[in-house]
């Protein structure tokens, strides 16, 4: 069986180098970790989606709800939060698919405790 994926989208694209070194690093056993790219959504039937919130993101998730929703994928948003950090940026996902009949569903990954070893 695949490992699942976790998709990474960032306008900045030194950042978004970083960001892949360091979850490949961390969560790379477990998972297949991609930066966004052209072509790269034929691949999948589900996407996770780092989300942080940023006005970056935001344009991003308007175009992603719209490609998922043609391309028939099931999503999984994940938040990269710090452990005991308030955040609400999940519900704003929910309001870019709340136009598509798709499956969304939302994730915290916490930093400040160990992965899981399963």
């Amino acid at each position: 069986m695949a490992k699942p994926v976790l998709l990474l989208v960032e306008s900045n694209e030194e950042v978004l180098k970083q960001i892949q070194r360091d979850l490949e690093r961390r969560y790379g056993r477990r998972y297949r970790v991609r930066a966004a790219t052209s072509g790269l959504f034929k691949e999948f039937r589900r996407a996770l989606l780092a989300y942080d919130g940023s006005d970056a993101a935001r344009r991003a998730m308007e175009m992603l709800a719209r490609v998922a929703f043609a391309l028939g994928l099931e999503i999984d948003a994940v938040q990269l939060v710090e452990e005991g950090a308030e955040t609400t940026a999940l519900k704003e996902v929910l309001l870019y698919f709340k136009d598509f009949p798709m499956a969304v569903s939302t994730h915290y990954l916490v930093f400040g405790q160990p992965p899981p070893d399963h």
